[in-house]
């Protein structure tokens, strides 16, 4: 019995090292996991026209743009309110309005698969990124 009572803290000692590995081994594995799902998502992005970034100046903007291009209507989809995924989210409306429209979806600095920037997102900046990416366009 005390020779079970000397033994107890190596026993505790020998438990809590095998968790540890077990939750670094699970770290890495999801580590690795994640990186081969990012990957795949941004050939996917890029495969399927989601992915297409436009330079404006300082970083670069995505730009995504479906449907008819000698249609006389332009919509303009502008990302914003938290929403990372605005063209992927309007998919059934595309489909409604391409045949007869150009669609043009432009994400923000910070959103969706756009840069990030430190230069503040002032109404004006944002604008005036928005104007380059649409002057580029044509």
């Amino acid at each position: 019995m005390k020779n079970w009572i000397k033994r107890a803290p190596w026993i505790c000692f020998g438990i809590m090292t095998i968790i540890a590995f077990l939750l670094i081994l699970f770290t890495m594995v999801v580590f690795g996991w994640h990186t081969m799902l990012l990957n795949n998502e941004e050939s996917l992005l890029r495969n399927t026209g989601y992915w297409s970034q436009k330079d404006v100046g300082e970083y670069k903007l995505n730009t995504y743009v479906t449907g008819n291009r000698v249609a006389g209507h332009k919509i303009i989809g502008i990302s914003g309110m938290g929403i990372d995924d605005y063209p992927i989210g309007m998919y059934f409306v595309n489909n409604e309005l391409k045949a007869d429209n150009l669609l043009v979806y432009i994400d923000r600095a910070g959103y969706g698969v756009s840069e990030d920037t430190t230069i503040p997102q002032t109404v004006e900046r944002v604008v005036e990124d928005y104007r380059q990416v649409l002057i580029d366009m044509r």
